[in-house]
């Protein structure tokens, strides 16, 4: 059994139960969640949610009556018996899991207690699920709070990501809502950590999100990593603009996994705004590596906000409507890595050298063509001020031999000495001649110069 760390450890004496014990707050294949206080390390009593393991024995017959009373997930039951022992190595992996996390946008984890009974203490979040509050808002959003939700919930994926953990379980109906109208990810019954021992396998699949699953982890013994995790997020998008109603709510299981597996997802309502629905479909790549990662899409999506969809003010948030929930300002969260990602994004260092050079090739053709037009002006321009070759050696037939020729040539210009051969030249030559015996007239006074009215 994994062991968690000692200073994880509390006393049953330190967890009080509330007193309707009979109704609890969620429910799940493993446990339920009820609510309590816990006396911290100050001495001062938290109010806390307490997730107490069941102390039968879990059957398949009993798994699948619970099934149908539940209304949180589509599951799968797997093996014809699992044991208490079994749902107790899935409380302490998640409680190793959650003495490992530390965000503004992940549960915070207080302890586990083993004395009496397996008990997770952890925040307590009086908001309920984000699932819950979008059925009841329903269109009630504006879409500045439905792109901060996206935000906050990606912030916490990030957080996961950058230490490899995987949630597997990632849904709308595990993002709670905290006091402050924070949005917190939670339920990590299903995650694996590379320093958490995983143990049983068919404990796992006792429930499986058939929904949320990306092809992929559909396969028998098929991958489950980050970026099957951020075809969940995918879904988790499509949530938020749906109304919190989940992809073919009323299909089985069964069907929907062949749907996934065909890529034939739903289409993202048409009131999505297009910017997030593209970052809704880049999610939904078939090849895991096209898909972006969470440190890409919130980049991308606080571009998003930034540009398009402003966040409101904390006042103005439909979360204020919960009892027991007031916004506060947005937590500070680190720098995205990049505010412009490509939503095709592939991964391939193959196709981004291929569109390096292609992009190199058109520059220099258009290079080429632009030399190509600048010698062609180059020998215009050489054209109109150099003679021919065979031309005289001078206008009016005489050689240059001194300025005072040169200055006679000029004056005495005429057509005959231009010669029969150049008819147009000659014409000109009168023409200029002409208009210099008749001065230039003005009509009327306005036209004329002040010194030609003296």
């Amino acid at each position: 059994m994994q062991q968690v760390p000692e200073q994880w450890v509390i006393k049953s004496s330190q967890v009080k139960l509330a007193k309707d014990k009979q109704k609890p707050i969620g429910t799940g294949n493993f446990a339920d969640v009820y609510l309590g206080t816990h006396q911290n390390r100050k001495n001062r009593n938290v109010i806390v949610a307490v997730k107490m393991s069941k102390a039968t024995v879990l059957r398949k017959a009993q798994s699948v009556t619970n099934s149908t009373t539940t209304t949180t997930t589509t599951s799968t039951v797997t093996g014809d018996e699992i044991s208490k022992e079994d749902a107790l190595n899935e409380m302490h992996n998640e409680a190793k899991i959650m003495s490992l996390l530390h965000h503004p946008h992940v549960i915070e984890f207080y302890g586990i207690s083993m004395e009496k009974t397996a008990m997770i203490i952890m925040e307590y979040c009086p908001g309920q699920s984000l699932e819950a509050h979008l059925v009841a808002m329903k269109e009630n959003i504006s879409n500045g709070e439905r792109v901060m939700y996206l935000i906050e919930i990606c912030s916490g994926m990030k957080y996961l990501e950058s230490k490899n953990i995987v949630h597997r379980d990632l849904a709308s109906r595990n993002v709670l809502i905290s006091s402050a109208g924070q949005l917190k990810i939670a339920d990590f019954g299903l995650s694996r950590a590379p320093s958490v021992d995983s143990g049983n396998q068919a404990t796992s699949l006792i429930q499986i999100p058939v929904r949320w699953m990306a092809p992929e982890s559909l396969r028998k013994d098929g991958p489950f990593n980050s970026k099957s995790d951020v075809w969940s997020y995918g879904v988790v998008g499509y949530e938020i603009y749906n109304y919190g109603v989940k992809p073919w709510p009323e299909m089985p299981a069964k069907w929907i996994a062949t749907r996934i597996r065909q890529l034939k997802m739903v289409k993202p309502p048409n009131r999505t705004p297009r910017p997030v629905r593209e970052v809704v479909v880049a999610c939904w790549k078939q090849n895991p590596a096209d898909r972006p990662s969470f440190a890409q899409i919130s980049g991308r999506l606080a571009y998003i906000q930034n540009i398009r969809f402003m966040a409101p003010s904390p006042e103005k948030y439909s979360l204020n409507k919960i009892k027991g929930v007031s916004r506060i300002d947005a937590l500070e969260d680190e720098p995205p890595d990049s505010l412009f990602i490509e939503l095709d994004y592939t991964g391939s260092k193959d196709k981004e050298h291929d569109n390096k050079s292609k992009i190199q090739q058109k520059r220099n053709q258009q290079n080429q063509i632009e030399d190509r037009k600048a010698k062609e002006m180059n020998v215009q321009s050489i054209r109109d001020f150099v003679p021919p070759s065979n031309a005289p050696p001078s206008i009016c037939g005489k050689v240059d031999v001194g300025r005072e020729v040169h200055m006679k040539s000029k004056k005495k210009c005429s057509a005959e000495d231009l010669g029969e051969d150049d008819p147009v030249a000659a014409h000109g030559a009168v023409t200029r001649k002409d208009s210099k015996e008749e001065p230039a007239t003005k009509e009327t006074v306005e036209e004329m110069e002040p010194t030609d009215r003296i």
